[in-house]
């Protein structure tokens, strides 16, 4: 089975394919594997809070000013989307802070892509002045 995914996701005539290899807890009777993202910290084998939230408090405290990326890398499996998770959530603790959701994978070019970014961060900006509003009432 693996050699007709390395088929099917070849590109070219070299190509460098990552073998992919079932957590120990998955059996014969049940060989698939979940690609959801982990969303309760209980169920957190691998204790990603605990990095999630340093990198939110990090981003948060910052008093540079200047722009800054974060870049969460892996394969497929290893937690990335958790971990995003878990920062977003530790975000909205800090009242200053406005996290913002945004999926560049779904937009099929530059003009959408820029229009869709926009468009999601003044509606988030928006939702946050709304709720600042509702607060001071």
């Amino acid at each position: 089975m693996l050699e007709s995914l390395r088929g099917f996701f070849r590109h070219g005539s070299r190509t460098n394919v990552h073998q992919i290899t079932p957590p120990p807890e998955t059996t014969a009777t049940d060989p698939f594997v979940s690609d959801q993202p982990v969303t309760d910290p209980l169920l957190d084998k691998f204790k990603r809070l605990p990095f999630a939230q340093r990198i939110a408090k990090t981003l948060a405290e910052r008093k540079d000013p200047a722009s800054i990326v974060v870049l969460i890398h892996g394969e497929w499996g290893e937690g990335k989307t958790t971990v995003l998770q878990y920062v977003h959530e530790a975000l909205q603790k800090f009242e200053a802070v406005v996290p913002v959701r945004f999926n560049p994978w779904r937009v099929s070019d530059e003009t959408s892509l820029l229009l869709s970014f926009f468009a999601t961060l003044a509606g988030a900006l928006d939702r946050f002045s709304e709720n600042r509003q509702t607060a001071t009432r």
